[in-house]
């Protein structure tokens, strides 16, 4: 009974009408067993202007997906035990020439979640319990067009320092290892998130900082700042730059330089 009234309590004419920028009729995919989960998000999707296919398991969301090609997905794993976010690469990117979204739900986002992250490629991950204004406001903006600067990044000089260099034009970095200069590719939001750090090398960032310069179209909240800073450093540990990105306790992050040097030995 109390779901039911959360959901009417919701229901328009409380929530906002079409978001800007947001292309009316976009299909997001819902799979979740939890009927609360499905029918509450279905909501606050319809009245901005989405239209949400919500099903209870992630067998329906596959067979759904490969026939309708949706322009996101939006996967509880805490209510999908049968196939887990497995099945995601194979409808994430891009398919028959539409950009797919992905956006993975789960109870232990740190543990669990962050670590099928980097195996699916979620575009975003958000920990339960979530605020459901706050949730589609996220995925909204993940079904906003890119914009042109995005599409098509700007002429800019490579950010240098030490023995780290970063490309402005590719995502990719550069790094001065043991074995010689490596390249390591890296998706987008990660490489804005370096360019800040390395933009300064002198002084640490707060995480607010962070988040309003890498996510300046549309803030989101600091432990996604946190989720991505995690990321970043997975793929930068597992290409031997251990250590570069030091937590500031109570602030935010710096890049520690001295430790590509270290590694020289």
């Amino acid at each position: 009974m109390q779901k039911a009234q959360d959901i009417e309590r919701l229901s328009a004419p409380q929530l906002a009408g079409p978001a800007a920028g947001v292309r009316a009729g976009k299909t997001v995919l819902l799979v979740s067993a939890e009927p609360f989960v499905r029918e509450l998000l279905a909501t606050h999707l319809r009245a901005a202007g989405c239209f949400p296919m919500a099903v209870a398991s992630a067998e329906e969301g596959r067979r759904l997906a490969a026939q309708l090609v949706p322009d996101l997905i939006v996967l509880d794993l805490d209510a999908n035990a049968d196939g887990g976010a497995a099945w995601l690469p194979r409808t994430s990117g891009r398919s028959n020439g539409k950009a797919v979204r992905t956006v993975v739900l789960k109870a232990d986002v740190d543990l669990r979640c962050g670590a099928d992250r980097l195996h699916c490629d979620a575009d975003l991950c958000v920990a339960k319990p979530f605020e459901p204004r706050e949730l589609v406001r996220q995925l909204l903006r993940l079904l906003r067009p890119a914009r042109i600067e995005e599409q098509r990044p700007r002429a800019r000089p490579a950010l240098k320092a030490a023995a780290i260099e970063l490309d402005r034009q590719q995502p990719t970095v550069r790094l001065l290892l043991p074995g010689g200069w490596q390249s390591l590719d890296l998706p987008w939001t990660e490489h804005r998130l370096l360019a800040f750090l390395l933009a300064d090398t002198t002084r640490a960032r707060s995480r607010d900082a962070i988040r309003d310069a890498v996510w300046s179209d549309a803030p989101v909240d600091l432990r996604t700042v946190d989720q991505y800073v995690r990321r970043l450093r997975r793929r930068l540990d597992a290409a031997g730059a251990r250590d570069l990105v030091k937590t500031v306790k109570g602030f935010g992050y710096a890049l520690d330089l001295e430790a590509l040097q270290r590694l020289q030995g």
